[in-house]
């Protein structure tokens, strides 16, 4: 779903690039515009909200359903924080997950951005 996405998004924001640079200036530093757009914009925006909308979901919906279980009142009998037991682990694998997935968002969408932009020139 990333990669089809990263191909999607990487062809459309080029073509628009190489429309608007053509009517302005020329398309000279189209690689430059296009590297420092995703890298520093499109990629963990367009990442984060697959990956909030996909895995915050589940960790939410697990959590509910460990408190409903009462699999919760056990471990706080024996002293165990809660919080760090279930949330801090997977908060620690989210921000790992987005960092992993906003850079190989990044590295498809400018590749395939590259590799379209050889064909319209």
């Amino acid at each position: 779903m990333i990669s089809f996405l990263a191909v999607l998004v990487g062809v459309g924001v080029t073509s628009q690039l190489i429309y608007i640079m053509q009517a302005i200036t020329g398309a000279s530093d189209l690689s430059e515009i296009l590297a420092r757009l995703v890298i520093s914009e499109l990629g963990p925006v367009i990442t984060g909200v697959i990956l909030i909308g996909r895995s915050c979901t589940a960790i939410a919906v697990d959590l509910g359903n460990t408190k409903v279980r009462g699999e919760i009142q056990p471990l706080e009998y024996l002293g165990i924080d809660v919080d760090d037991y279930f949330v801090v682990p997977r908060i620690i694998c989210m921000v790992i997950s987005q960092i992993t997935l906003a850079l190989y968002f990044s590295i498809i969408m400018v590749l395939c951005g590259v590799f379209f932009s050889g064909f319209i020139y």
